[in-house]
């Protein structure tokens, strides 16, 4: 009877035992669990706000192109309109008079010209206005005059002939007066309005100094 009871005791012990060791690896089991998901849910926050600061640095860098785009179309729509009223007001003055007309001059003597009207004279008016264009010239073929003009201007080159007097634009950019005939693509600029011995005597005796005054 006494071993009987010391084996129910030894199986109740081993019972207990059991299942408190259960107990505890469930708990502990829990525990690490519940530290996993907190672990997962920390780095999830981080995550979600790596992405809103992302975001937030998306859309501020598009508001500053944004803005960069508009102050840079505000600018090219100002440009022209400043480029029209500078053209308006030089179109004024030449409205105004011999006065105001872009002025040639051989040697610092005044010639009288006949300006075409075309773009590339527009051009040179507005380039005189600013500061006058003195041009070296060289004698050339027995029937020119050319000298550069230091930068492009607009070319509208035509095959011309030309004739003594006549002012032309060659290559874009070299200026060539006549006191003979020629024959090749030029664009127009003008006429010297003196009779032809006077221009004759002006460019056929050396090189001369062509001056455009505004």
């Amino acid at each position: 009877m006494w071993k009987l009871g010391r084996i129910v005791l030894i199986l109740v012990l081993t019972i207990v035992i059991m299942t408190v060791f259960v107990a505890c690896e469930n708990t502990a089991g829990s525990i690490q669990e519940n530290q996993t998901q907190e672990e997962r849910l920390q780095e999830q926050q981080s995550q979600e706000e790596q992405l809103q600061e992302q975001q937030l640095q998306e859309q501020q860098l598009q508001e500053q192109q944004l803005q960069e785009q508009q102050i840079q179309e505000q600018t090219q729509a100002n440009q022209p309109q400043e480029q029209q009223t500078a053209a308006v007001s030089l179109n004024e003055d030449y409205q105004m008079g011999e006065e105001s007309e872009m002025k040639l001059y051989i040697n610092d003597q005044e010639i009288p010209v006949i300006w075409e009207t075309n773009e590339t004279v527009s051009e040179l008016m507005e380039q005189a206005a600013i500061s006058d264009i003195t041009v070296q010239m060289s004698m050339y073929s027995d029937n020119e005059q050319v000298g550069p003009l230091g930068k492009e201007y607009t070319r509208d080159d035509r095959q011309t002939t030309t004739h003594n007097g006549d002012i032309v634009l060659y290559s874009g950019n070299q200026i060539v007066v006549f006191y003979g005939s020629n024959s090749w693509a030029y664009t127009r600029l003008g006429k010297m309005d003196i009779p032809q011995d006077e221009v004759n005597e002006l460019l056929g005796n050396g090189d001369v100094v062509l001056k455009l005054s505004y």
